[in-house]
């Protein structure tokens, strides 16, 4: 594909260069994507990981036990600000996607 677009849009050396610089870029921004949805995969894991009984949800125990097994510092009071942080609705607990959007507010682009 990235060939193809290369020749199709030179013609003269000047062209030439126009054209590499676009397919850089093309294959930059292809690579970026790519990394994002690769980092997602891992965020959404990272969840999964952390909600140890299995609702889908992140609650404050979960959270501590997380930030425990990450060898924070006072995990209960991280915990406590993490839930005040991701929170976005209220509920006390932390969805899929509040997560997602505290830690990475592109993704929604990529679904």
């Amino acid at each position: 594909f990235w060939l193809k677009l290369v020749e199709s849009l030179r013609s003269t050396a000047v062209e030439r260069w126009s054209a590499m610089r676009v397919a850089a870029l093309l294959f930059t921004a292809a690579a970026a994507e790519f990394n994002l949805k690769e980092h997602l995969v891992k965020m959404k894991q990272s969840f999964k990981d952390s909600d140890t009984n299995g609702d889908g949800l992140l609650n404050y125990e979960e959270l501590v036990e997380a930030r425990r097994q990450g060898g924070w510092d006072n995990p209960e009071e991280h915990a406590k600000g993490t839930v005040k942080k991701w929170d976005a609705d209220g509920d006390a607990h932390v969805t899929l996607e509040e997560y997602l959007d505290f830690n990475e507010p592109k993704w929604r682009n990529e679904l």
